[in-house]
C-alpha cells in the first residue's frame, strides 16, 4: 500500500515525497517508528514480528528511497538524525490517518457513516412508531445524517424514483415497480368531533350516528386509500357525507374540528391533539383503519437504508405480535 494522501501536519513531506517519485510503503514507516521509539533493533523486530536482518535491510532500503541517513548506530543503542526526527513525527500522523481511513472505510461498508433521507405524509408524521424508529435508528447509528422531508404519497413516491429521498413513511400503495412497498401495520381511524357535541358523550359510534354531521375531509388525491374507505363506510351506513371543507393536511382538519366547524375521520396518533377541544370516539360497527408503510427502491445499494429498512421491519413485526397477544 503506498501512501497517497496528505494530512494536516504532514503536507511538507508528502508534498516531497510525490514530487521526487518515492515510492515509500505505509510497512517501511511502520518498520521506522518501530526502530526509532524502541532504539533497538532486537526490540523493534520483535515489535513488527520480522527477524533482525530483514527489518535492518528495510531501514538500508527505505534511506536509500529516500536518499538521506534516517539512523546512526551508536554503541548498544541508535540515535536518530535530523531527518529521522522528521521523518518519525510525519510517519506517525500518516499512520494514524491510515488507520483512520481504514477504520471508517469498514465503519462506511457497515452503514455506520452516510446519511439518511426521510420522506413522511403529514399523517405519517404524527405516529409514534415512525418518531420511534427514526429515533432507535439514530440512537444505533449517531454519525447518519437523516433529513426529513414530508409531502403527499405520490411526491414521495416520485421523489423515490427520482433518488431525492432514500425511504418514505406513506398511507398509500405504490403502483411503480421500482419501489418496494413494506406494510408495516394498520393504524385506527377515530372520529374527531367537537368536544361539545352531544355525539361526544358516547365511548363509541356507529356510522349511522354520523349521517347528519358536516364533514371536514382530506382530499382524496392526497389520501385517496382514507378517503374511499371513508366514502364506503358512509355508503354502506344509507348515507353519503355533508363534506363542507376540504383540508389540505389532517393538522389543519383538527383544527377546524376543534373550532367547531364539523366532524373529521382522522388516524388515531392525532388524538393528542386539542385534547380539551376534540373528542375523539372510535366507530364500533366498521373497522376503519389506514395502513402505514415504509417504501423504498428496489436492490437498494446503500447500506444506511437497507439497516433502516430491515429495523423497521422488524420493529414493526414485534408491534404487530405484541398487538396480537390476548
Amino acid at each position: 500500500m503506498q501512501v497517497d494522501f496528505a494530512i494536516s501536519g504532514s503536507y511538507q513531506i508528502t508534498t516531497w515525497i510525490f514530487q521526487s517519485g518515492v515510492d515509500v510503503e505505509l510497512r517501511h514507516l511502520r518498520y521506522f517508528v518501530a526502530v526509532a521509539e524502541e532504539r533497538h533493533f532486537g526490540r523493534a523486530a520483535e515489535r513488527v514480528g520480522i527477524g533482525q536482518p530483514p527489518l535492518s535491510q528495510q531501514i538500508q532500503a527505505l534511506e536509500r528511497e529516500l536518499g538521506t541517513q534516517l539512523i546512526r548506530r551508536i554503541p548498544r543503542n541508535i540515535e536518530l538524525t535530523d531527518a529521522g526526527v522528521v521523518l518519525l513525527r510525519e510517519a506517525r500522523l500518516i499512520l494514524a490517518q491510515a488507520e483512520h481511513a481504514i477504520a471508517c472505510v469498514g465503519r462506511a461498508s457497515r452503514g455506520e457513516l452516510g446519511k439518511l433521507r426521510i420522506g413522511l405524509t403529514p399523517a405519517a408524521s404524527f405516529s409514534s412508531f415512525v418518531t420511534g424508529a427514526m429515533d432507535a435508528f439514530q440512537k444505533l447509528y449517531p454519525d447518519i445524517l437523516i433529513t426529513l422531508s414530508e409531502s403527499d404519497s405520490s411526491q414521495l413516491f416520485h421523489a423515490l424514483v427520482e433518488g431525492e429521498v432514500d425511504v418514505a413513511f406513506t398511507r398509500s400503495p405504490a403502483e411503480d415497480e421500482r419501489i418496494a412497498l413494506d406494510e408495516l401495520f394498520d393504524e385506527s381511524l377515530l372520529v374527531a368531533l367537537p368536544a361539545t357535541s352531544p355525539l361526544a358523550g358516547s365511548p363509541a359510534l356507529t356510522m349511522e350516528a354520523l349521517a347528519d354531521q358536516r364533514f371536514i375531509m382530506i382530499p382524496r388525491d392526497i389520501a385517496p386509500v382514507a378517503y374511499d374507505s371513508i366514502m364506503e363506510a358512509c355508503k354502506d351506513a344509507g348515507f353519503s357525507p355533508q363534506i363542507i371543507q376540504e383540508a389540505p393536511q389532517l393538522a389543519t382538519a383538527v383544527n377546524l374540528v376543534a373550532a367547531g366547524l364539523g366532524i373529521s375521520i382522522v388516524p388515531a396518533s392525532l388524538q393528542h391533539i386539542h385534547p380539551h377541544d376534540i373528542a375523539y370516539r372510535p366507530v364500533k360497527d366498521v373497522v376503519l383503519s389506514a395502513s402505514i408503510c415504509l417504501a423504498s427502491r428496489r436492490g437498494e445499494p446503500a447500506v444506511p437504508v437497507r439497516n433502516f429498512v430491515k429495523m423497521t421491519r422488524n420493529a414493526a413485526s414485534q408491534r404487530n405480535k405484541g398487538a396480537n397477544r390476548p
